[in-house]
């Protein structure tokens, strides 16, 4: 009879060994479900992130002087943007916001000034803009220029996107990294490396030449191969250098960089000219136009005369079927695989749930097991 109980007690010590261990492994299985579905989601998500960037078109500035920030993105797939805000952090002591400006569609674009924080918002009621994978695409300029009585200092402008989505209100993901650049402001150097003019033929450039303002735009009929860019600086001793004069095919744009020598040979100044060579079809469907240009909108939206024009081209770019192909099998094959583990690790878990529960209920209709109850 001492033996019969002893060897009950055994199996009921050893009965809810079993239990412990498959309530352990079942905690272990489903943590392993859990992070196996955030791992998928996340990996989908990475897949379709896109870095962007932000450059300063003159990194030093000197006190009084304009320059402007490009605002852009390297996607990391083909993607349409038809949606999303900026935030453009700065110091407003040391820099005043002039005004953005962009190649498309300038005018939806909307822009709000609270303190230090500068928004942009882009909201399209087209198609939206679509960039190309791996592309390094801008999307906008902003324009700043440093305050008359500014310190000899570096001052950061960060820039930050707050939520984005394309045409059918699909959100984009986007790397969450806040971006940075730092602005060197420089003393008014005694070294004059200023122009006194700067032409480009007969062409007319926006904004109209002032020798402060380092960024210009012109546009030319898609027959023209060949730009002649003439500058003259303002002390005769200074030297002049332009880059290039031949231009990119049409309807695409050719930057073109005018740097001033000074007399010292040691200070620079440069001068960029962007060419926009227009489409042969968009060129011979307005001959009688000169010119197609956005304006620059400042903190109201208003137009202003003074303020850059540019014309206003859209390059649409559309994938071939066979990449929409390539990128529709590959997105199925990733779904199918996660799809596949995820019903594996199912069918795992309901025979663990249910081992569990025949093992509870053999507990339930023989009471001998446990060894509290008293054996006849």
């Amino acid at each position: 009879m001492i033996c019969d109980v002893i060897i009950l007690k055994e199996h009921w010590r050893l009965k809810n060994c079993c239990k412990y261990f498959a309530n352990y492994f079942l905690k272990i299985f489903l943590f392993i479900v859990n992070l196996v579905a955030v791992q998928a989601f996340t990996s989908l998500a990475v897949a379709n992130t896109h870095q962007f960037y932000l450059e300063s078109s003159n990194s030093h500035p000197v006190r009084g002087e304009e320059f402007s920030l490009v605002f852009g993105v390297i996607p990391s797939s083909d993607a349409n943007l038809s949606v999303f805000r900026l935030k453009i952090n700065f110091d407003q002591s040391v820099l005043k916001y002039t005004g953005i400006y962009s190649d498309n569609n300038v005018h939806d674009f909307k822009t709000n000034l609270s303190g230090n924080t500068l928004n942009v918002i882009f909201l399209t009621s087209e198609k939206g803009l679509e960039v190309k994978k791996s592309v390094k695409s801008e999307l906008l300029e902003i324009s700043f220029k440093t305050l008359s009585g500014a310190p000899a200092a570096k001052t950061d402008v960060y820039a930050e996107i707050d939520g984005m989505a394309n045409y059918d209100l699909e959100r984009i993901y986007t790397a969450s990294d806040r971006l940075k650049t730092e602005i060197m402001i420089s003393e008014i150097p005694k070294v004059n490396c200023n122009l006194r003019s700067l032409t480009a033929e007969n062409y007319t450039l926006y904004p109209s030449f002032s020798g402060d303002i380092t960024q210009y735009k012109v546009t030319v009929p898609s027959k023209k191969d060949e730009l002649l860019i003439k500058a003259v600086p303002q002390d005769p001793d200074a030297k002049i250098t332009i880059n290039k004069t031949l231009l990119n095919s049409p309807g695409r744009t050719t930057a073109i960089t005018v740097t001033v020598l000074g007399s010292d040979e040691k200070s620079k100044k440069s001068y960029k000219v962007t060419v926009n060579r227009l489409k042969a079809s968009i060129d011979k469907d307005n001959r009688s136009a000169k010119n197609f240009s956005g304006s620059k909108t400042t903190n109201s939206g208003s137009k202003d005369s003074n303020l850059y024009r540019k014309s206003v081209i859209k390059n649409q770019i559309f994938k071939t079927e066979e990449d929409k192909n390539n990128e529709s099998c590959y997105s199925v094959c990733i779904v199918r695989n996660h799809f596949r583990l995820s019903v594996f690790l199912v069918i795992i878990m309901i025979c663990m749930i249910i081992l569990v529960l025949i093992m509870r209920s053999k507990d339930t209709k023989n009471p001998t097991l446990d060894p509290k109850v008293p054996i006849k």
